[in-house]
């Protein structure tokens, strides 16, 4: 019984593995997306992260300048917060298109930390929960990775275009 339970806990439980720069990406959006406040939802985008990771995104309503979270316990936080905040979260790699061909593009460069960094271009939507206004917004993510796990990433939302989506 107690075998069963550990190789079901392992099957359900997210490794501490590293992955490919594309599936890093991947993965992270679609943890990200999956946030509803829940540890579950949390500890799944966190597992994404190397533990003295940083993440850095555009300014709060109440602040002048990018917000840093640094380390495990800061981006648990603004992960929760995500989470409690919003739902239908739907964030993911824009798509190019030319010749009747459509790609998610992923622009690749070796970082002088021995890593990848990848940037895309992105489009999110979401709802806040206070008000069920449901909003879209552009944005670029650029993500250091070392030893297949997120070392930085800078998240920027184009805030000035955002758009309200009217049902």
């Amino acid at each position: 019984m107690t075998k069963l339970f550990f190789a079901l806990l392992l099957a359900v439980t997210p490794q501490a593995q590293p992955y490919s720069s594309p599936q890093i990406v991947e993965l992270w959006f679609r943890y990200f997306n999956l946030l509803d406040g829940s540890e579950h939802s949390v500890n799944q985008l966190l597992s994404l992260y190397a533990p003295d990771a940083m993440h850095q995104t555009g300014p709060a309503t109440r602040q002048i300048g990018p917000v840093f979270y640094e380390g495990q316990a800061a981006i648990r936080k603004m992960a929760t917060d995500i989470g409690t905040k919003y739902a239908e979260l739907a964030y993911r790699v824009e798509y190019a298109s030319a010749k009747e061909k459509s790609v998610q593009l992923h622009f690749t460069a070796e970082g002088p930390w021995g890593g990848p960094a990848v940037a895309v271009e992105f489009v999110g939507a979401y709802t806040v929960k206070e008000t069920t206004k449901r909003y879209m917004v552009p944005g670029a993510a650029f993500f250091y990775i070392e030893g297949g796990k997120i070392r930085r990433l800078r998240l920027y939302e184009a805030t000035s275009e955002l758009t309200e989506v009217v049902k």
